[in-house]
């Protein structure tokens, strides 16, 4: 065998065992301190579809031979760090940012005070929003607000700069996430899944060997397959066909069983959709007759279509229903404020007690909150009214009685949930530089023992 054949065969070696990797684009990484953002040195990074292993810089940087729109998977560890699994994924030019947490923790001295407990604090990000998966607590974090927004964004607060943050139960860091683009909130009434909205998409949250994973999900599927679905036992599925835009909606109880479903209750604002169908003889000879083809083409009440041609949705006669259905262990409980009632079902979907409520008929300088909460650990319900800026907590019993509980000790607390008999909420002090945090405040125990009759 002459030279040239052999440099020819050893070429073609070569090119099999070393070119995808040659092909492949270097892309850089930065490993840096979770609270401080300061870069770490001396990280060693591992590749095992590489078949290689980097240490980072001083500058905390690091190179790995994949092209934007590929992702590898990667163990990053240093002593003193939590060793951190997850997807080395680029998606522009930019470095890949990963955080690393910090093994150890120095508490500051316990003093003893009123005021409610931070449960998570950054001095570089805030808290937008945040949802309980178990005993782990899921945040969503951001460094600013979007101020540039198209006309139709008007009424969406749009975060920059966002993580997902995962604490365990005791508070602590246990994972976070730098999420690519600009996202607005947690979607958190699907049972049992999270869902992550952001400006143009929305996005599955789901949690792969370990780590966070986001799945984009299409505008349809989540309109008509995500949405709908407000709870889910072993046997049933509690859906509703609820339309913010139209005055009447129900709530159905599909049977996993046999796939067969029951219609449990029809809820009606009889007011306002006389008003919502009234439209139609507003209508312009030539409208009317729109209206009618269309009726035809879709099977939509002309009167219906007339509503939305005059924008009725729109207008300051408008109001969405407020009639919530919520799950509990016993059934499903419905608040339908429009009829003063409070009505309970069996787990089988038949009703089983219906009560007066009144609470949401308040003066000023009382403001009902137009909300009900539910602490799915105690069972119990609350709802809140805004006094001067103040939240004011109020039971609400078997009975549909209400009695206060308290008042959160902050003004213009946001994002308020009720888990364990605590108070979660989101605050950040007025014309202050501090961050959003995330605190909690005890629920009274005379309101959690039901001492107060009903």
């Amino acid at each position: 065998m002459n030279m040239q054949i052999r440099y020819l065969i050893f070429a073609a070696l070569w090119a099999i065992c070393f070119g995808p990797v040659l092909r492949a684009q270097s892309h850089a990484g930065i490993v840096v301190h979770f609270e401080s953002r300061e870069p770490i040195e001396q990280v060693r990074i591992a590749c095992n579809a590489l078949e290689m292993v980097v240490v980072t810089d001083k500058a905390g940087r690091f190179q790995l031979p994949v092209a934007v729109g590929d992702s590898v998977y990667i163990e990053v560890q240093r002593v003193g760090y939590r060793k951190s699994y997850q997807w080395f994924a680029p998606t522009s030019a930019d470095a890949v940012i990963i955080y690393l947490v910090e093994e150890s923790y120095t508490f500051e001295p316990i003093t003893i005070t009123a005021a409610p407990k931070v449960v998570y604090s950054n001095d570089t990000m805030n808290v937008a929003d945040f949802q309980f998966l178990g005993d782990s607590l899921l945040l969503l974090t951001y460094e600013e607000e979007e101020r540039w927004k198209r006309a139709e964004e008007a009424k969406k607060t749009i975060y920059r700069n966002c993580q997902l943050v995962l604490l365990n139960r005791q508070g602590q860091v246990v994972q976070a996430a730098m999420l690519p683009g600009q996202f607005c909130n947690l979607y958190k009434k699907h049972p049992g899944s999270t869902f992550l909205i952001g400006r143009n998409d929305t996005y599955y949250v789901s949690w792969e060997n370990g780590m966070m994973q986001l799945h984009k999900v299409a505008e349809n599927d989540f309109s008509e397959i995500i949405q709908p679905v407000l709870a889910r036992s072993e046997n049933d599925v509690l859906y509703t066909n609820y339309n913010p835009e139209f005055p009447a909606f129900d709530y159905y109880l599909y049977h996993l069983s046999d796939s067969t479903f029951d219609a449990l209750v029809h809820i009606e604002d009889e007011e306002l959709m006389r008003m919502f169908r009234s439209e139609y003889k507003y209508l312009s000879p030539r409208e009317k007759l729109e209206a009618y083809r269309f009726e035809m083409a879709t099977g939509m009440d002309k009167e219906y279509v007339a509503a939305y041609m005059r924008g009725f949705q729109n207008t300051s006669y408008y109001e969405p229903l407020n009639a919530p259905m919520v799950a509990t262990a016993a059934g499903y409980v419905l608040f339908d404020h429009h009829h003063d009632s409070k009505i309970a079902f069996d787990l089988r979907g038949a009703a089983q007690d219906t009560v007066d409520i009144h609470y949401h008929e308040v003066k000023k300088p009382q403001k009902w909150q137009e909300t009900v909460f539910c602490d799915e650990v105690t069972g119990a319900f609350y709802t809140t009214y805004d006094r001067n800026g103040y939240t004011e907590l109020h039971r609400i019993f078997r009975t549909g009685k209400t009695e206060k509980v308290m008042d959160l000790y902050y003004r213009y607390a946001e994002q308020l949930t009720l888990r364990d008999g605590y108070v979660y909420y989101v605050y950040r002090p007025f014309e202050s530089s501090q961050n959003r945090y995330l605190y909690k405040e005890k629920i009274k125990v005379n309101a959690l023992e039901g001492d107060m009759p009903d």
